[in-house]
């Protein structure tokens, strides 16, 4: 009987390390599910969260597509003229405004009273060029080619006291004049139209200063 004794007593002794292992296993993983589940932060289920107020972060937006769709915009054109509208003034240092309209300046006044500024082109494309006229006067020359709106916004309109009819070079010229000293003059000239504002002007110098300007300035199609 001794025998079967000691084989029963191996038997117990190994079943309860066994059963030691086990436990002891089980109170390990679930001693590293406690400790994982605490680094992680409450409320994970697996996405990238908010650290305001741990809600997940919403899927990536179009901003992406967005910008793409509006770096792939491009200004408007004009059907009429297959060139880019103008939505503002752009400036100028001379008077060529080939690049984004279809004419340019070909001579200007050379009096030593009229000295030339600067030039826009304006909504439209219309030419707008600034001269300096001495003793310290600002006109300002607006042009487009025959057929184009003439834009006069921006001039003051009340000229119904003085309006007369001048030729000069062998063409017809409308001048109008208030008695705020405000002074506008209109003419047509090799398939172009012009107009020549004075704010502020003085005596005899708006109608010579008239003169010169249609008799020097002469604008061409670009080739």
């Amino acid at each position: 009987m001794e025998p079967i004794m000691i084989l029963s007593a191996l038997f117990f002794l190994t079943l309860a390390g066994s059963v030691t292992v086990l436990l002891s296993q089980a109170n390990h993983l679930a001693f590293a599910s406690t400790e994982g589940s605490e680094g992680i932060g409450p409320g994970v289920s697996g996405n990238k969260t908010n650290a305001e107020n741990d809600a997940p972060i919403p899927p990536d937006s179009d901003d992406s597509v967005d910008s793409q769709e509006n770096q792939d915009e491009v200004d408007p054109y004009d059907d009429s003229t297959g060139r880019p509208v103008i939505s503002q003034p752009i400036p100028y240092d001379s008077p060529d405004f080939s690049d984004r309209s279809d004419f340019k300046a070909e001579a200007l006044p050379t009096e030593d009273i009229v000295s030339y500024q600067t030039s826009f082109l304006n909504p439209g494309e219309v030419a707008e060029l600034r001269f300096l006229v001495e003793p310290g006067y600002v006109a300002v020359l607006r042009v487009v080619p025959e057929g184009r709106e003439l834009n006069l916004n921006g001039f003051e309109r009340v000229f119904q006291e003085s309006v007369q009819h001048l030729q000069s070079d062998g063409r017809s010229v409308l001048l109008f004049n208030n008695s705020s000293g405000a002074a506008l003059s209109l003419w047509s000239k090799n398939g172009f139209d012009y107009a020549l504002y004075f704010e502020r002007t003085e005596m005899g110098l708006f109608t010579g200063s008239t003169e010169t300007f249609l008799e020097q300035t002469n604008f061409v199609k670009s080739e």
